[in-house]
This record gives C-alpha cells, structure tokens and sequence, in this order.
C-alpha cells in the first residue's frame, strides 16, 4: 500500500519542475496534460485499492452480504422458479471477459508503448518513470498493471452484484405481474412475494453501505477526469486527441456502467407498484390479505431503494439525466463564449 501511494505522488513533482524533453510550448503542454491524466489516475487507482483493503480487512459485511444474495437466491428459486438464469449468467461472462481483456489490453500497451517510443519523451512511456527517467520503469510498469486491475476488477464485482440483484428483482416482478388474474385477484403468495422483496431491499442497503464511498470516489474521478478532458479540446484545443478520446471513453464507460447498473437496481426494485395498484382490494379480500399490499405499497412509497454515492444522493435515471444534461450545457457555452 506504501508503495501504490508512493506512485500516487510521483507525478507530483513534474508540476514545478522544468520539461527539458519538451521542444516548443505545444509540446511542453502536451506532456503536461499527459501527466495530469497519470497523476489523476494513479490516485484513483491508490484510493480505490486502500477501500477495498479496508472492506477485505473488516470481511463482516462483505460475507453478511454475499450471504444474503446467496439464500434470497435459493428462495428465489423456491417461489419463483429460476427464471433469466441464463441471461443472467452470459451478463456475467461477458463482463468477466470484457474486465479481463482491459487489464491484458493495458499491460500489452505498456510494455509495447516503451520499446515503440523508446527515445522520444511522448505519452506514456514519458511518464512511467518520472521523475526519476528510465531507472524504475519496469517497476512501475508493474505497479501499473496492479493499478489497471484494481481499476477494473472492483468494477467487475460491482456489476456483477448489481445484475443479479436486477435479475431478482425482475423475477418478482415478473411472477407478481403473472400471479395477478384479469379481474384484479391475487392468487396465493404475495406474502412471500413481499418478503422476498425486503430481503433483496435489505440487501440493497447492505451493498450501499459497503459500497458507496467505492461508487463516489470511482464516479468522482471518471467525472473530473472527463471534465478536464473536454477543457483541454473546446477550450485549449491541445494535446494528443487519440490519447483524449481514449481515456474520456475509458472514463465514460466506467462512471456510465456504474451509473447506469445502479439505476436499473432502483427501476426494478420499484417496479412492482405498478402491478400492485391493479388488485381489485374488495369485500372478499381478508384483512391479512389487504395489510400485505398496504406495507408492500409503502414500501415502494417510501425511501428511495437504490445505491448512493455515498448517501448524498441515490443514483437514478433522472438524476443521471440530470448530470449529463448540466455537462453538456456547460461546455456548450463556454465553446459559444469563445467563439
């Protein structure tokens, strides 16, 4: 940990110090932005490995958790029937295959980027080593490939646990919508259908509780990141725009994944109210029958049932809708205000 935060700092230096490979200013500015994006990087790669060495320290949680996404699993199974197993598992492959390409990808890159621009100071291989040149190149290549994959594999576990909470809570939904006859009736099961659903609630909020400085501090970064990046093309309009596009799609997919996951989480865990204004709540129906839907109701009523970043704000569609919508609007401006 020591030394992942000793690669955090390094960058550091290159700030004040005099770029003695740099030719004319362009170029002096373009490393710098290069480093600027190392630098930024790097911490977030320490950042991220110190909070999952805490939450791996402290295993309580993370068991208590995984514990219960393994028996509301086995219920599922149980009241449900297994539904969207097979979808769910290709979600599953195709995210461990796309992670673990990314992290081959980059240390491929590395490596073939040093001996490609062996003598010339110019994108990454100019970096790897400041401030201290060549001397140390292979160890923080090293460090770099540690850094990719605590990038990327917490990201991977992040996504995984959110699609198999969106696979239950889709499964409810969808058993719910079915157990529900054309004149408004509930056939038999809605309690355990309720049940079922706050356990996957309680999950949710065991998993925002372990997870949501991981999802701000990850979010943050990609954010400020790409912020920088559109700074550096409408407004400077310098550096290397095939580097630029590459770390802002990089950081794109990255903040809009775990966007986008922990939307679908909140969508479908609200999305039994829908089904549940349709019961036909008559005379027939017993009192336990009716106390049933009503705490089911203001449940989906209530608090929002989703992840946070860290409990500022629950990330939903319309809150995502609504940062986008403000990036895109400012940058628009500033590029109307130069020209």
């Amino acid at each position: 940990m020591v030394v992942l935060w000793f690669n955090s700092i390094r960058f550091l230096p290159v700030f004040w110090l005099k770029d003695e490979a740099a030719h004319d200013s362009t170029e002096e500015s373009s490393h710098l932005i290069m480093n600027v994006l190392m630098a930024v990087w790097s911490f977030n790669c320490c950042c991220v490995s110190t909070i999952w060495y805490y939450i791996c320290c402290r295993q309580t949680k993370l068991e208590k958790l995984l514990e219960l996404l393994q028996t509301a699993i086995e219920n599922s199974d149980r009241i449900v029937g297994s539904k969207n197993v097979k979808k769910v598992a290709l979600k599953i492959k195709i995210i461990i295959i796309i992670a673990v390409f990314s992290v081959i990808f980059n240390s491929i890159y590395a490596i073939v980027f040093k001996y490609a621009f062996d003598n010339q100071l110019h994108g990454l291989a100019a970096y790897y080593g400041m401030p201290f040149g060549n001397r140390f190149f292979y160890l923080f290549i090293v460090i770099n490939v540690y850094n990719s994959a605590a990038w990327i594999f917490p990201l991977l576990f992040f996504l995984t646990l959110c699609v198999v909470l969106n696979s239950l809570y889709t499964n409810i939904t969808t058993t719910l919508s079915d157990r529900i006859k054309e004149d408004g009736n509930l056939g038999m099961g809605l309690e355990d259908l309720r049940r079922e659903h706050e356990r996957l609630c309680q999950g949710v909020e065991m998993m925002d509780d372990t997870l949501s400085l991981y999802t701000l501090i990850m979010a943050a970064f990609s954010f400020s990141l790409e912020c920088f990046l559109c700074y550096v093309v409408v407004i400077k309009n310098e550096g290397d725009i095939t580097m630029i596009i590459f770390w802002f799609l990089s950081c794109a997919i990255v903040v809009g994944s775990i966007c986008l996951v922990s939307a679908s989480v909140h969508e479908s865990a609200h999305s039994p109210a829908k089904h549940l204004y349709k019961i036909d709540v008559g005379q027939n129906t017993t009192t336990s029958h009716s106390l049933e839907i009503y705490m089911f109701v203001s449940r989906l009523n209530g608090p929002p049932i989703g992840l946070s970043l860290w409990g500022i704000v629950v990330l939903t569609k319309e809150f995502i809708f609504a940062v986008v919508g403000g990036f895109v609007t400012y940058f628009a401006l500033v590029a109307q205000t130069l020209k």
